[in-house]
């Protein structure tokens, strides 16, 4: 697999760190974005590199896409205008295609430069080679260099780093890989969205991913939840049946998983045999501290949404350990604290309307000698 990213570099000049940070911030202002005080909160982050055998501020950011020349362009439009500088986007499609954007908006300069093959990019701007002159030291190894070809377009970036006084390690990065470079950060910003329509709505909470297997006896399982609405504190939680009262199936090892940069962390929990007002027998877990991440907005960042989404999510992981026949009774409930109209409820056959409906339905879908489901093995 190739590489893809997308950054941006800003040409120091004289140009003070505080000032650059400030033009970052007033252009993400512009976007509906609005800074806040550390990572928990935030829905992008940016980090600012700068290296002393750089002459350029480099920026790193989950909000980049440069995929779309476009975005860059807006962005860079603002942030060239407000500095007087030239900015510097750089994106590499799978190893295949690399493209290099300057933008100098007050000197009215907008230079392209790509290697490899943009089939299936859906970009079609040709190389203009003339309008790098001023700006890169050897323009003619910068010119030879961007016509060579490359297993990877990406190695464009060694042969110029001393055409564009920008380290290929600084020039081939993306915000995952600013570890390498922890050294030279010297300003992270965290920016969160305002999207009011998502702010007014109250927590709402529907089961998105499950096995579409019956629990099984030992069998480790998870089931997530994601909330449709606004943010909140605290939830119930409870794993309801007709087995719970003779205790015929209970849960080990129940935990809630919190995903983070694609890593789990188990957070263990225990559930307690309680009688709920209405006589039905549950295990049941409260947290009243819990806070239920708002849903997320889909005016961010397609990769964003993805990310966000994963990590937001509520789940609980166990193992079921008891009758098999009556693991299709399990119904797992969560109900937050501020909004309990906004309960989210699982159950495996429930929008099929009956066990059997169920049975039938999986069977023509996934049905064969080893996965067949038969009636008579059910309660």
């Amino acid at each position: 697999m190739g590489s893809w990213f997308s950054n941006l570099h800003i040409r120091k000049k004289e140009i003070a760190l505080d000032k650059m940070m400030a033009s970052v911030t007033n252009k993400m202002l512009a976007e509906k974005y609005v800074p806040v005080k550390d990572e928990a909160e935030a829905d992008l982050v940016f980090l600012i590199a700068a290296h002393e055998r750089s002459d350029w501020y480099s920026v790193y950011s989950d909000y980049f896409a440069f995929e779309d020349p476009v975005q860059f362009t807006d962005f860079a439009d603002m942030i060239s205008g407000k500095l007087d500088t030239d900015v510097l986007g750089i994106s590499c499609f799978d190893s295949d295609y690399l493209y290099l954007n300057l933008i100098n908006k007050n000197e009215n300069i907008n230079a392209w430069a790509n290697t490899g093959s943009a089939a299936g990019t859906g970009i079609r701007r040709r190389m203009g080679i003339n309008a790098w002159k001023s700006k890169v030291n050897d323009f003619s190894r910068f010119k030879e260099s961007l016509k060579a070809e490359y297993v990877f377009a990406e190695e464009v970036l060694d042969r110029i780093e001393e055409c564009l006084s920008l380290p290929a390690k600084y020039s081939r990065a993306s915000a995952e890989d600013t570890g390498e470079m922890a050294d030279t950060i010297v300003s992270v910003l965290y920016f969160k969205l305002q999207d009011n329509e998502i702010t007014k709505k109250k927590t709402k909470l529907i089961p998105s991913s499950y096995s579409v297997m019956p629990f099984c006896d030992g069998k480790p399982e998870a089931v997530s939840f994601t909330n449709i609405g606004g943010a909140s504190k605290g939830f119930s939680l409870y794993f309801a049946g007709p087995f719970v009262e003779n205790e015929e199936i209970r849960f080990d090892e129940v935990s809630l998983v919190k995903t983070k940069n694609k890593e789990n962390t188990f957070i263990p929990i225990e559930l307690h045999k309680t009688m709920l007002p209405n006589g039905n027998w549950v295990y049941a877990y409260h947290d009243p501290s819990f806070k239920i991440m708002p849903k997320v907005s889909e005016k961010l960042p397609l990769i964003k949404i993805v990310e966000l989404e994963s990590e937001r999510n509520i789940t609980i992981r166990f193992i079921p350990r008891g009758n098999n026949r009556k693991m299709l009774d399990v119904t797992i409930v969560i109900v937050p604290d501020e909004n309990p109209e906004g309960a989210g409820g699982w159950n495996l056959w429930a929008k099929y309307g009956s066990k059997s409906a169920y049975i039938k339905e999986y069977n023509n879908r996934f049905g064969n000698d080893d996965l067949f489901l038969k009636e008579e093995d059910f309660d």
